[in-house]
């Protein structure tokens, strides 16, 4: 029994040929329906035979479960995978969050240091103005006294 693409057993039309042949040749036809009109089997022949379609179906019905575990399987490997990402996406989130807040913090103590700054630099402007008003007021004065 081979493989087909993507690790599956069988075709879904494979499965449906085996129903169908399940349907035809299991325990309820062996009652005669497969023997020729007019031809008398043995009751020994006709329990062999609907044990040897047992057999097939129990085979079929154990093909069947185990391609059912293996898509499950299959199902279950893939949601895990997908609940892998949704967490690793989570933690991102939250670690992106925390930065945003770190940013924030971080720009708010800029313009915090902007607006000192900018306080400072007015001030030592009007000092820089006051001593050159102090200095032209020195040199009048001294102008007055030197008369």
């Amino acid at each position: 029994m081979g493989t087909l693409p993507d690790g599956l057993l069988l075709s879904e039309r494979q499965v449906s040929l085996l129903d169908e042949l399940t349907a035809a040749v299991g325990p309820s036809a062996a009652g005669g329906g497969l023997l020729p009109p007019g031809q008398a089997a043995s009751r020994e022949e006709e329990l062999g035979e609907a044990a040897a379609y047992e057999a097939f179906h129990g085979h079929w019905q154990s093909v069947r479960s185990r391609h059912s575990r293996q898509e499950g399987s299959k199902r279950r490997g893939r949601w895990s995978w997908i609940c892998r990402v949704q967490e690793i996406c989570e933690s991102a989130c939250g670690e992106l969050d925390s930065l945003l807040g770190y940013l924030t913090e971080l720009d708010s103590q800029r313009c915090e240091v902007m607006r000192k700054t900018t306080a400072l630099h007015e001030r030592c402007e009007q000092m820089v103005q006051d001593q050159d008003r102090l200095a032209s007021d020195a040199e009048a004065l001294a102008q007055r006294l030197d008369l």
